[in-house]
């Protein structure tokens, strides 16, 4: 196996490691301990003939980065603190800035009569650093230039070398220009050596 073979193996080894580590490294960056939250009430009501029990709170964010993505777990109590329903949802559109608070709202379908529900216990199962993107470094004109150069270079080119052929062709004494003034002295040795044919093919007649 040569060395070309090898790196080739090699690279193709660790590409999915790295990525398998990067990708580890978004999943393990939620800190549990920076997130919390406070004044979570529990509230029961119908809505079109079906029950449904929501549970409002607040999300504290105690880490120096937002956080988006948020999956809340609600357990639900009954008087005697037995488990009675579970409720784990997405919350889409969230972001929790850093070191600030966000209120939010899980509401889903009751399953017990109203009575039952007594308690409840909210946690954070998981979230993700949103992600910010960074500004642009601005280009110097310089740097434009260069672009504008690379871009559109080949086309100036060419357009450049059709100018030249075509300032060559248009010269005096070039051999396009014997070319074309000799196909117009042909032209018109055969104008003439037709108008004389008809000329005497008019005087024969009688």
């Amino acid at each position: 196996m040569n060395n070309k073979t090898k790196l080739i193996l090699v690279s193709l080894i660790c590409f999915p490691l790295t990525v398998f580590a990067a990708h580890g490294q978004s999943i393990s960056s939620f800190d549990s301990t920076t997130v919390s939250i406070t004044d979570v009430s529990l509230s029961y009501c119908q809505s079109n003939g079906s029950p449904f029990v929501t549970t409002i709170g607040t999300i504290k964010n105690a880490s120096d980065s937002p956080i988006e993505d948020l999956v809340i777990e609600v357990k639900y109590f009954d008087a005697d603190k037995k488990l009675i329903d579970v409720v784990t949802q997405p919350v889409y559109g969230l972001v929790v800035p850093a070191s600030q608070e966000v209120a939010f709202r899980i509401r889903d379908v009751a399953d017990k009569p109203k009575a039952a529900y007594v308690s409840n216990t909210v946690r954070v199962i998981s979230a993700e650093p949103r992600v910010t993107q960074q500004p642009r470094p601005k280009q110097s004109s310089f740097s434009w230039i260069v672009d504008l150069l690379v871009s559109w270079g080949p086309m100036l080119l060419l357009i450049a070398v059709w100018i030249f052929f075509m300032q060559r062709m248009s010269k005096k004494g070039s051999p396009q220009v014997r070319t074309i003034e000799l196909i117009e002295k042909q032209n018109a040795i055969l104008e003439r050596l037709a108008t004389a044919v008809e000329k005497a093919g008019s005087n024969q007649s009688p």
